[in-house]
């Protein structure tokens, strides 16, 4: 799925679930002051008052088997005025490991039990909690000015770590250091060879995608690499 498509699919999920919390918080008594998502607004997703004050809530349309609810939280405190109530709603059955005191959160069985009891349609909330979205992997391309640059394995290869000079040496574009990381070596050669996408370097190199993302990442950050 390509970039333009993905980001539609986000968008058409978010919709489809920001109707059903809409029609669950009205049957409820809730007044809606502001929806951003509909109005392509920047802000809380939903502001609503009731009789006990405001509340804000974020809205993550996410597969049920998804996680991910940091992110949510730390939006929600910051669109949050004191005093005002502070709501998680998310269609994943995911628990996170840690749930805020402050923050209430409503997983994807609490928003399809509400809307059940108050008679509104489940459909659009359960297509959410059933469509997963892959998006096409990001492709890498090595920085012209590293390009041509030979670059040696070392005898004493350091697999993950550098030293702070080493560092600060790679960032002022001397990559001579870079041969201390064998590993680093290998991704900018798969990408020179045009194996430029995490998923591939991975499955090559057999190598946990999360270790490969991190020294991507090292890559980016020093401009030996750009995401084209």
């Amino acid at each position: 799925m390509n970039n333009q498509d993905y980001y539609s699919k986000i968008k058409e999920k978010e919709e489809r679930l920001t109707k059903s919390v809409k029609k669950l918080l009205k049957r409820s008594g809730f007044n809606i002051e502001r929806v951003s998502i509909s109005d392509n607004k920047k802000g809380p997703d939903i502001v609503a008052d009731y009789k006990n004050g405001t509340v804000i809530i974020e809205i993550k349309a996410f597969h049920k088997r998804n996680s991910g609810l940091s992110s949510a939280f730390k939006q929600v405190r910051e669109y949050a005025d004191e005093g005002d109530e502070k709501w998680v709603i998310s269609t994943t059955d995911v628990e996170p490991l840690y749930i805020p005191e402050d923050i209430k959160l409503f997983l994807g069985k609490d928003i399809l039990s509400k809307l059940e009891k108050g008679g509104i349609d489940t459909w659009g909330v359960k297509w959410v909690r059933e469509t997963e979205i892959k998006r096409d992997p990001k492709k890498f391309k090595i920085s012209k000015n590293y390009k041509n640059e030979k670059l040696n394995t070392s005898d004493n290869p350091s697999y993950e770590f550098f030293k702070a000079s080493d560092i600060e040496k790679i960032s002022g574009g001397d990559i001579s250091k870079l041969g201390k990381d064998n590993l680093s070596l290998k991704i900018i050669k798969m990408i020179d060879s045009g194996d430029n996408t995490i998923p591939k370097i991975s499955e090559r190199l057999d190598e946990d995608p999360t270790i490969i993302e991190s020294k991507i990442i090292f890559l980016k950050e020093n401009k030996i690499i750009y995401e084209v």
